[in-house]
């Protein structure tokens, strides 16, 4: 995995709260990461994964 043991603790403890960081994680665990808005009822989804 490209994420360090040391990273991976902090993230699954909540202690790295970079969209980034988690959307590595993520990604390394293959998954994709997105994120969500709602903007008055109106939704928006975009990725946050590498690469996507």
């Amino acid at each position: 995995m490209g994420v360090s043991p040391g990273r991976v603790s902090r993230i699954e403890r909540g202690a790295v709260t970079t969209v980034d960081a988690i959307a590595a994680y993520v990604d390394e665990l293959g998954g994709k990461l997105e994120l969500l808005a709602d903007i008055g009822g109106h939704l928006l989804r975009t990725s946050a994964s590498p690469g996507a």
